[in-house]
């Protein structure tokens, strides 16, 4: 995956003003009117070598045809395979955990206490209508955590913070506060990402990026912007947020 040296973003959360509020849709009006995502992992061998990058591009609803939003995403790796992950609704019971392994690795980073009650999320949507890509940012060496897991209190890569929120959280806005509080409390276990996130309910599309703590502490900088209606953006494997202030 690319990287790039990169500034540290600091916590902070901006939003243009609030899309016009919509009426609610049953689960298969959300499904039907699901952010589309295209999950694309290339497995094709490159004679001079192998491409490890991400792209993503963000549409807003008024910049689609359909004014419906939209996130594409693309990992292109011979080195990765191409899945789609099923984890359906669930209700569970109180004291239990959910392992956590490394998207990249494969390995047990560690276990986390189980919601209550759990979204269906197929690949990188769910039943909400929430959609979240990303893209690796590389960021400073020091603050790197992969490889690392609970016994250095980093247990969530950036893979499987992305699915546990999508079980979680119904909207771009409510998933950022979930990846806030989740790396708060469990650690984050991979390189700066930038992360893609938009829903049907709101229909808003946000960018964030986020990055570890390194040796330091738990936890993890991050910083979001809400996409202006009407317009898109795209990120590759680079830092995109200069101003957020």
């Amino acid at each position: 995956r690319g990287r790039r040296r990169q500034k540290k973003p600091n916590s902070a959360l901006r939003t243009t003003p609030a899309a016009k509020s919509r009426r609610s849709r049953s689960t298969a009006d959300r499904y039907r009117q699901l952010p589309v995502v295209m999950s694309i992992h290339l497995l094709l061998p490159l004679l001079f070598g192998t491409a490890r990058a991400c792209s993503n591009i963000i549409v807003t609803g008024g910049a689609s045809a359909d004014g419906n939003p939209m996130v594409g995403y693309n990992a292109d790796s011979a080195a990765l395979h191409g899945a789609v992950s099923h984890w359906p609704h669930g209700h569970h019971a109180k004291g239990a955990v959910r392992e956590v392994f490394s998207w990249d690795l494969g390995i047990k980073l560690g276990e986390i206490p189980e919601a209550a009650e759990t979204y269906n999320v197929i690949g990188n949507a769910n039943c909400q209508g929430l959609v979240i890509g990303e893209t690796t940012l590389g960021g400073l060496a020091e603050l790197s955590n992969v490889g690392k897991d609970w016994r250095n209190g980093t247990i969530l890569d950036y893979g499987q913070l992305i699915y546990i929120t999508l079980q979680r959280a119904a909207t771009a806005r409510e998933a950022i506060k979930v990846m806030h509080a989740l790396t708060a409390a469990y650690g984050y276990a991979s390189d700066m990402e930038g992360f893609s996130l938009s829903d049907a309910t709101t229909g808003e599309a946000w960018y964030m990026e986020l990055i570890g703590k390194g040796g330091f502490e738990k936890g993890a900088l991050w910083v979001a912007l809400r996409v202006p209606e009407g317009h898109i953006m795209a990120h590759a494997n680079q830092a995109r947020i200069t101003r957020f202030l």
